[in-house]
């Protein structure tokens, strides 16, 4: 079994801004004001081997091309398989449970989820006709 290091975690201040217009740029006032929160999150990147404590890897798995071994950050994980590794972390640390899917916290209830989850920014964000 994999020993993993304590890990230390920061505040993140959150903050209040509002976006813009953007299918025809002329107004200046915002169409949309986001509220984030103050989060707390790891001080480093998720490895590897926190990671694989978890989760498995879909289709694609860390190779030597990029790093591959316990200590080299995790890559190849989709915003989904993210949120399912936060909150089996949090379950198993016995912390709050972030996110909820089919009003669920557990991901093993959640089913296999194959379209990309975004959060409110990154909808809209992406929805933006002038980009």
């Amino acid at each position: 079994m994999k020993k993993l290091k304590l890990v230390a975690i920061v505040l993140v201040m959150g903050l209040l801004f509002g976006i813009v217009g953007c299918s025809d740029g002329a107004s200046s006032s915002p169409e949309k004001t986001i509220d984030i929160a103050d989060c707390y999150i790891c001080d480093h990147e998720v490895t590897q081997a926190e990671y694989e404590k978890y989760c498995t890897y879909g289709e694609s798995r860390p190779s030597d091309s990029y790093g591959d071994g316990d200590n080299y950050p995790a890559y190849f994980v989709s915003w989904y398989d993210a949120l399912v590794y936060c909150n089996k972390r949090s379950i198993a640390e016995g912390l709050t449970l972030c996110y909820t899917i089919s009003s669920s916290t557990n991901p093993d209830t959640w089913g296999n989820i194959s379209k990309m989850v975004n959060n409110e920014v990154e909808s809209y964000f992406c929805t933006c006709k002038s980009i």
